[in-house]
């Protein structure tokens, strides 16, 4: 499976897309999203039971024209330098948050700090 930031879709799921699917929150496996007024406005992929238990993304990133696997070895470093628009960053300790703007698609990366490790836990895009 591809999580595709290009596009920013993953399976069949496409951010702004209009669906037949009732409003609310919806879960498929590794990713859940949100549908307003019959568009799909927000998608979360979970990396890791930092927040939430369940089945964890173990795909590919498509992010430009780079495939990043999607492991406990995808750090910080292998992502901010793929985008140009960053809108906050911050590190409380537990967790290390950077947030893109792409567009009118807000791009958000998660990572919990585990010891001395930094931990992928989850992307979201939203429509603005």
């Amino acid at each position: 499976m591809i999580f595709n930031l290009n596009k920013f879709e993953i399976e069949d799921i496409v951010l702004g897309n209009k669906v037949t699917t009732p409003d609310g929150y919806h879960e498929n496996g590794v990713y859940s999203y949100f549908v307003e007024n019959s568009i799909i406005k927000t998608i979360n992929v979970r990396l890791s039971e930092f927040y939430s238990s369940g089945p964890i993304f173990t795909g590919q990133i498509l992010i430009k024209n780079k495939l990043l696997q999607a492991d406990k070895k995808l750090q910080p470093i292998h992502v901010f330098p793929l985008f140009e628009n960053q809108t906050d960053t911050w590190n409380d300790g537990v967790e290390v948050n950077y947030q893109f703007l792409i567009g009118n698609t807000g791009l958000e990366f998660s990572w919990n700090s585990e010891n001395t490790n930094l931990i992928l836990n989850y992307i979201s895009i939203e429509l603005q």
